[in-house]
């Protein structure tokens, strides 16, 4: 089974509808007890970063998803998903879950000269490192819908770049059973599914 988190921090139901979509038992997941029954999780969210930190520090998310990462089971954070595995966001003040390394910044401050924020398909340029999930995001283009990412430095794992109007940042990241993109995949065509799938296919042999 594959749970969706739901912290009322974001819409859930083109990404259900996509996993199930590519052949899995979806449940949206309300409750930490829950994340008990799940081979994959999936932390999406949109918005802004305070609020919605605070939604999983309420819900008791918090801990139950570093409980559950600690366990070495497959977790995928998408979007502001991505931005709270990692150790914070200069949008606000409360610290992330520390799972990746490093802090997402405004666009601006990464160089950015055209809109923020920044929506719309992009194309993923270059890829570090050997992850076949990473891969699957050359040269593809993804839809993103933000105003903060992550610098291109200090990131543990394999990790992908895109550039947006003279703005470079982590598009998705990968290290061991954590997996994060700053795009959206289920929005993302016959690109995401692709990368969802290969984020299933992990789960079934975890």
């Amino acid at each position: 089974m594959v749970g969706i988190i739901d912290c009322k921090i974001g819409n859930i139901g083109s990404l259900h509808n996509a996993l199930s979509y590519l052949g899995a038992r979806v449940e949206i997941i309300t409750r930490p007890d829950d994340l008990t029954d799940c081979q994959a999780v999936v932390l999406p969210g949109v918005g802004a970063f305070d609020p919605a930190m605070a939604a999983v520090e309420s819900s008791g998310f918090a801990a139950g998803v570093k409980a559950y990462a600690e366990e070495h089971r497959p977790l995928l954070g998408i979007c502001l998903g991505m931005q709270i595995l990692t150790q914070g966001s200069d949008e606000g003040v409360l610290p992330g879950l520390g799972l990746f390394q490093g802090r997402a910044v405004n666009l601006r401050k990464l160089g950015c000269m055209g809109k923020v924020p920044h929506v719309g398909f992009n194309s993923v340029q270059s890829t570090t490192g050997d992850s076949g999930f990473i891969a699957g995001t050359s040269e593809s283009d993804f839809y993103f819908v933000h105003s903060f990412g992550l610098p291109c430095s200090n990131l543990t794992g394999s990790s992908s770049i895109v550039e947006y109007q003279g703005a470079f940042f982590i598009a998705a990241l990968h290290h061991e059973n954590l997996f994060a993109t700053q795009f959206h995949p289920e929005k993302s065509g016959d690109a995401g599914l692709i990368l969802l799938e290969y984020f299933l296919s992990c789960s079934r042999s975890a």
